[in-house]
């Protein structure tokens, strides 16, 4: 697993929004979603706008996310794996999906998107993640969102409190640079 600030350091944009509109790439390459930015935490979007990016990993339309992103070159992935786009395909499909890609894609395959959601359990928002690959500061509290627990999502998955995780990552000693 990667820490939180890993994560962070590596995105170029960290963006909260609605996930608009989604649709499969062309030679097989994954799917493209456009997401409306409520908030911009890290990078030059801003709030009101719509940014289109890639993800491995299946989205809901319609539901909110908070977002790590990278260039789709140079995407934070922090182990080498054959299973991983481009590492384990043919040259010519690695260049096909790189030309018909998005230029932002969602950090560590996929796992850098939070989606945010209300449970069974309570009223609150919380940001739902894979707890696997994402470490949380301690101070977050983590919990895990069991199958009795949760609704909107088809994996046990670790989950915090959506506002503490805005709260930090909106600090400036976990802010970088735009």
């Amino acid at each position: 697993p990667v820490e939180l600030s890993e994560l962070s350091e590596a995105s170029d944009h960290i963006l909260v929004g609605r996930i608009e509109m989604g649709q499969v790439i062309d030679g097989n390459c994954g799917a493209q979603y456009i997401v409306r930015i409520t908030e911009s935490l890290k990078g030059g979007l801003k709030a009101g706008s719509s940014a289109l990016f890639s993800n491995p990993a299946p989205m809901t339309i319609g539901s909110n996310y908070v977002l790590f992103l990278g260039k789709d070159v140079a995407a934070f992935a922090p182990i080498v794996s054959k299973n991983t786009l481009g590492a384990g395909t043919s040259p010519e499909r690695a260049e096909l999906c790189a030309k018909n890609r998005p230029r932002l894609t969602v950090n560590i395959w996929g796992k850098g998107a939070f989606k945010v959601s209300g449970t069974y359990e309570t009223a609150e928002n919380v940001a739902i993640f894979d707890d696997y690959m994402v470490r949380m500061p301690k101070d977050l509290e983590p919990r895990k969102l069991d199958l009795a627990k949760r609704y909107d999502t088809d994996t046990d998955v670790g989950a915090v409190d959506f506002e503490s995780l805005r709260a930090l990552l909106k600090s400036p000693s976990t802010r970088q640079p735009d």
